[in-house]
């Protein structure tokens, strides 16, 4: 069973001063060492911040195809749209049922060269939402940080101070699961996402 961490003590309505860090952690460290992974309630995150960007995801991920794959995603790049099938995290032939949309670099970024207002506010939502959870994620470091008795947590802070800008592997990916029309889980070898490891310290899931 996934355990449920409540991290109020360290939400994003506090201020960073009134925030409990240690007894979060404990939870955290619990969580991580125990089962790997863990649900966060109550983490101030902007309910709007969230919805506004997986609206207007969901509204790119229905465009045609020609006009999503204007910002296909290069072989040289961590940013743009990978079509069905294109991800290959397991086996080569497992297909995956899924299409992506990536973003690194806020607000300098590979979107800035080409029309991303085909989706109206599009690069706003994806800002906000990214400013909003790289500070969610900072609070998270600090309680890792008193956990794993780092002395100086601004130094372990500041290892992390490039998120979204710079050359940073930190990503958005907004991820779309089209319906499995006329295919067959058992004459075809067809998953939704293979089995794999993320990339990075942290992954942040949010599904709405």
């Amino acid at each position: 069973m996934i355990p449920i961490i409540d991290i109020s003590d360290i939400s994003l309505n506090l201020k960073e001063k009134s925030c409990n860090y240690d007894a979060v952690g404990v939870q955290i460290r619990e969580a991580m060492t125990g089962v790997g992974c863990m649900y966060l309630s109550n983490h101030g995150l902007d309910e709007n911040a969230l919805s506004e960007a997986f609206s207007s995801a969901a509204n790119f991920f229905d465009l045609p195809f020609e006009r999503k794959n204007h910002y296909y995603r290069l072989s040289t790049k961590s940013q743009g749209y990978s079509e069905l099938g294109r991800e290959k995290l397991e086996e080569a032939d497992i297909t995956e049922i899924k299409e992506s949309f990536d973003v690194q670099r806020l607000p300098e970024n590979y979107f800035e060269k080409k029309d991303l207002e085909i989706i109206p506010n599009f690069q706003k939502d994806i800002s906000n939402l990214s400013q909003a959870t790289k500070e969610l994620a900072l609070r998270i470091l600090v309680c890792m940080a008193k956990v794993l008795n780092i002395n100086d947590s601004q130094e372990f802070l500041d290892l992390h101070s490039n998120i979204f800008v710079k050359e940073n592997g930190s990503t958005i990916r907004f991820l779309h699961y089209p319906a499995k029309e006329g295919i067959s889980d058992e004459t075809e070898r067809v998953v939704r996402c293979a089995t794999h490891t993320d990339y990075g310290g942290m992954t942040l899931l949010f599904q709405v």
